[in-house]
């Protein structure tokens, strides 16, 4: 990165006069080879006397920017100690997350004899629309055919292996692991309504109903889009009449279960027959193993059929249930 717009160097430019030309410089390279080769690092170097500028953050954007166009698809920057509190800044301002610290790392020459613990950060890189399908054209090409691109160089294709590893081929779809790749943006949104329409539930329920079977890159922001234009969702109204229209839980009462005791009490009321009251007069008798106040009362009329008879019994099985419990 060199003061100016001059897309290409002086190359008369003197070492004392580059020194004052060039604010920063950065390089990008694997973390790890082979298998791993998709995961990247970088590294920053500012120029000291003109530091406090934002040229910092300029050149991890510039790194954010390139890396996925190389075909890395995460970033890890590593060895970041805790007194850095300058890059510690920028990477947290670029959404860069801490996956790691390693204690008492460092002997710096500001700290004298005390170690100091570094930290390492990680952040998935955004791809494109268009750089995504050509990236999923690729690998789709590659396990179709097993050849790889024309322009393709030997990091280019151990990448482009690297990238397949978790991907397969059913029935020309492609895969990865258990979800379906979808790559055309017009599919995207299509799935996305349909799913948005089953119940019309919010961003982040539909895009983990969606997650859970397919996947391409920034689900949530084409979920969002499709919620925001939902003629329905945007008329609270009618989204409220329908979550009212969900069925409750029905609740089921359960019927008092009589003992032995309980049920022939209940068979000497019920055949006990009556010599009087032709008016059928209810009159209340004192039974056995029931509370006073809780009598069942004696009457022509069928047992189970009174009113009272029910009530009484029910209040004296609480009792008991309560008795039971305690």
């Amino acid at each position: 990165m060199a003061l100016g717009d001059d897309s290409v160097l002086d190359p008369l430019c003197s070492i004392k006069d580059w020194a004052k030309l060039c604010l920063g410089t950065l390089f990008i390279k694997s973390s790890y080879p082979g298998r791993a080769s998709h995961v990247c690092t970088g590294n920053f170097l500012v120029n000291a006397g003109i530091r406090g500028k934002g040229i910092g953050t300029t050149l991890v954007e510039c790194f954010l920017t390139w890396a996925p166009r190389l075909g890395y698809s995460y970033s890890m920057i590593e060895l970041i100690f805790e007194t850095n509190l300058s890059a510690k800044k920028v990477l947290e301002k670029l959404d860069f997350s801490k996956i790691g610290r390693v204690k008492s790392c460092g002997l710096l020459k500001s700290t004298k004899d005390v170690l100091i613990d570094s930290l390492t950060y990680g952040k998935p890189l955004d791809i494109t629309e268009g750089e995504s399908v050509t990236k999923f054209e690729m690998i789709r090409e590659y396990l179709a055919t097993g050849q790889y691109p024309l322009s393709a160089g030997r990091t280019d294709k151990a990448r482009l292996r690297s990238l397949s590893y978790n991907y397969h081929l059913s029935d020309g779809k492609l895969f990865l692991k258990d979800k379906e790749v979808i790559d055309k943006p017009s599919q995207q949104y299509m799935i996305a309504k349909s799913v948005h329409r089953q119940n019309h539930a919010g961003i982040n329920k539909v895009t983990s109903m969606l997650a859970e079977k397919y996947h391409w890159y920034k689900i949530k922001d084409t979920v969002r889009y499709v919620v925001k234009n939902c003629p329905e969702c945007a008329n609270p109204s009618k989204t409220s009449a329908k979550r009212s229209q969900v069925s409750k839980p029905k609740i089921i009462q359960r019927s008092p279960v009589l003992n032995n005791e309980q049920q022939r009490q209940l068979e000497q009321r019920v055949l006990q027959p009556q010599h009087h009251h032709q008016h059928h007069q209810q009159t209340n008798i004192p039974s056995p193993g029931l509370p006073s106040g809780y009598n069942i009362p004696n009457t022509s009329a069928d047992f189970i059929s009174t009113p009272t008879a029910v009530t009484s019994l029910l209040k004296w099985l609480k009792i008991q249930d309560a008795q039971t419990v305690t």
